[in-house]
């Protein structure tokens, strides 16, 4: 079991990181709210630490209960163990008070409040959460919320969540203003493969903000790609001043909801955020380097490519195809998108010629066709074409079509008729090792370069994405998502 502390170096300065590793690395997790009721939000938050297989202390506290999902009972909190180090609250919001002063006093250092009813109903909830917020800021506790759906540590499996939606691993850390919005979204992303770090639900946030969890994601090394959702930027000059610190060190991805006036009135309504002028925070996201996505589709694919792939080092692109459609698509789609489809040297075209079929396309995009493709030099060909344009300097990146035809066999030979299945299954045998041969040979190439090649014309975990080459089911956006990537690394070297 991992608990971080680290020294301060500047004891007046203030330093997130020591200050926000309790929350994350608790030795020790007291819940409270739980019941022997499986429907209470106390118990599922209970029951996701456990099936999360968090290694430290869990601690469930209730005054009469002896045993709650096969767990020992604390009465009270002067009965807990001193390792706990955070309390996950799940009670009424009158009760959450007390629970913050009985936790302090325990020397509990940081919370999470997962119960709603405060600022976000009005008045008398606001002063219910100032209330809240004095008592934690008098014992030196830090709290995420109120009115969240918890959060999740993959480094040390901590879960600890109300609605049980446990991502995949991986190296992404994402603050959502929206806890259902976030969850869900990190179950998609894990459907495509893509894993997380760290997830936090912030709710209203009345002590720790997005801003502060950004900070604390830049210095990280267990994150490489800092997402975030958000409804309103309750202190934007700090918000400016820290995602740009951010992203000199890694890729910040946002998601910004409330742009028109009735996405800011939900918003307020929702948790209390102040939404802002659109013009104001597209003009504050470029300037910090922010990498801005228009909607959750866009977020997916931009999470996935940026925790995946290197830099694009420039905009000169190369297209690899069987069929001149998609390739005619896919030029479309990166001039449409500031990428630059770039002329193929007579070098690079003589060395083409020498394996591939005379019908060849001889430019960019590389139309090698369906019968070239099952021609003489076979499937190698689209191997030695990948190879030949990534080793060339006149080529930054590759968008190349999937060549994973495992899941289109699947679902024609789904419907062969029963009498038929001995064929299918002699045909699968057959094609199977074959498509993971080609996809190792693929793979085997694209991390031969640092250079980024994404897939089109599939999505969700084939092959290609499993291994690391991001795939898309359209054109439109692999491109989209390679001109964010040379955004990105253009404001680097302006810096």
């Amino acid at each position: 079991m991992t608990f971080r502390l680290r020294v301060k170096k500047d004891m007046t300065k203030k330093d997130i990181i020591s200050e926000l590793d309790p929350l994350f690395y608790p030795r020790g997790i007291a819940v409270v709210g739980v019941s022997e009721s499986p429907l209470k939000i106390g118990t599922m938050t209970l029951l996701s630490i456990i099936t999360g297989g968090f290694e430290g202390g869990i601690y469930p506290v209730h005054p009469k209960a002896d045993n709650i999902l096969g767990l020992t009972v604390c009465p009270n909190f002067k009965s807990l163990p001193d390792d706990t180090d955070l309390v996950v609250v799940c009670v009424p919001a009158s009760a959450v008070p007390s629970v913050i002063e009985d936790s302090v006093d325990a020397g509990i250092r940081a919370a999470v409040i997962i119960s709603s009813g405060f600022a976000e109903v009005g008045k008398d909830g606001k002063r219910l959460q100032d209330e809240v917020l004095k008592i934690a800021r008098d014992g030196g506790m830090r709290f995420v919320g109120p009115n969240c759906m918890g959060i999740c540590n993959s480094s040390v499996k901590l879960h600890a969540l109300m609605n049980m939606m446990m991502p995949i691993a991986g190296n992404i850390s994402f603050v959502s203003q929206s806890g259902t919005l976030g969850t869900m979204n990190m179950l998609i992303a894990s459907s495509y493969g893509v894993g997380f770090n760290k997830f936090v639900s912030s709710g209203n946030e009345a002590d720790i903000k997005t801003e502060e969890l950004i900070e604390y994601f830049a210095n990280d090394p267990d994150t490489k790609v800092i997402l975030s959702f958000i409804e309103g930027i309750r202190d934007g000059r700090k918000f400016f001043r820290v995602s740009k610190e951010a992203t000199k060190k890694k890729p910040f991805i946002v998601l910004k909801a409330g742009m028109t006036s009735a996405g800011a009135k939900a918003a307020s309504s929702h948790t209390s955020a102040l939404a802002g002028s659109s013009v104001i925070n597209d003009a504050a996201f470029k300037q910090a380097g922010i990498v801005r996505a228009g909607n959750g589709s866009e977020m997916l694919d931009l999470v996935k490519a940026f925790s995946l792939l290197p830099p694009l080092s420039g905009r000169k692109v190369g297209i690899l195809t069987a069929g001149g459609g998609s390739g005619v698509l896919t030029a479309d789609a990166c001039e449409k998108y500031g990428l630059k489809v770039h002329n193929l040297s007579n070098e690079i075209i003589e060395e083409l010629n020498q394996f591939l079929p005379s019908f060849w396309s001889h430019g960019n995009p590389i139309d090698i066709t369906a019968s070239g493709m099952f021609g003489a030099a076979g499937f190698s060909s689209i191997t030695r074409c990948l190879d030949t344009m990534l080793q060339s300097d006149d080529i930054d990146g590759m968008i190349t079509m999937s060549f994973d035809f495992l899941d289109m066999f699947d679902t024609i030979f789904s419907r062969f008729q029963p009498e038929n299945k001995s064929s299918t299954t002699e045909i699968a045998s057959i094609i199977t090792p074959f498509m993971n041969g080609l996809t190792d040979d693929l793979v085997s190439v694209c991390k031969r370069y640092d250079k980024p090649v994404v897939a089109m014309g599939t999505s969700g975990c084939g092959l290609m994405e499993s291994y690391g080459i991001p795939s898309y089911d359209d054109p439109s956006q692999a491109a989209f998502v390679l001109s964010k990537l040379a955004e990105y690394k253009e404001y680097l070297e302006k810096q």
